[in-house]
């Protein structure tokens, strides 16, 4: 999640779309505030998202050791709680600081509130869940995916809100385990506007 501090009330302004929008207004003060000195947040953390370009190469490698170290530990823990427990917890951290990593690029990936969605495929219709989704693409978890060996399918999601159910022609570029990656095909006004819609609404940025 991105954020800045309002220079005129202090508040935190929420920005789900920081690479469209030079300007934004703060909905404690209503003023309209450049958007400068954003940051990135993902769990307890706060991080300067200037400050995570900059030593990205670092993160990254600091994923890769905590993955290790969590694989080994669970290896050597033979199912004793104390290792499970100490595993879970390296694997929190990790989640986080891969949500911050993905506050770094020009296209956000956002994890949602609502997070359930259908798509079709050849004509039928299936269920699955939102791992994250950005104005290019989304990730779904469904037990379809495991079954399907074609990269490059042709695939509808659809997009439900509040006012209206938008179908997003797309490709599935990848697949791994009960999940897949989708290109979204359009990249014109009307669908970043359905899909901007979207995410404000199911993130539930209101409450934040």
């Amino acid at each position: 999640m991105l954020k800045m501090e309002c220079s005129n009330c202090n508040e935190w302004i929420h920005l789900p779309f920081h690479s469209q929008c030079s300007e934004v207004v703060c909905s404690g003060c209503s003023a309209l505030i450049p958007v400068k000195e954003v940051f990135v947040a993902a769990g307890p953390f706060l991080i300067s998202r200037d400050v995570l370009h900059k030593n990205i190469y670092k993160y990254k490698r600091l994923v890769l050791e905590a993955e290790k170290e969590a694989n080994e530990i669970q290896k050597k823990g033979n199912g004793q709680r104390s290792h499970d427990l100490s595993a879970r917890s390296i694997n929190m951290f990790i989640s986080n600081l891969k949500e911050l990593l993905g506050g770094c690029r020009d296209t956000i990936r956002h994890r949602l509130e609502d997070d359930k969605v259908e798509y079709t495929i050849n004509r039928h219709s299936y269920k699955g869940h939102v791992v994250n989704i950005s104005l290019s693409g989304i990730c779904i978890d469904s037990e379809k995916a495991a079954r399907i060996d074609k990269l490059w399918s042709e695939i509808v999601v659809h997009l439900k809100t509040s006012a209206v159910t938008s179908s997003l022609p797309g490709k599935i570029v990848w697949l791994g385990s009960n999940m897949m990656g989708i290109k979204f095909l359009k990249n014109d006004g009307q669908t970043r506007k359905v899909i901007e819609d979207y995410i404000i609404e199911k993130s539930l940025l209101k409450r934040i």
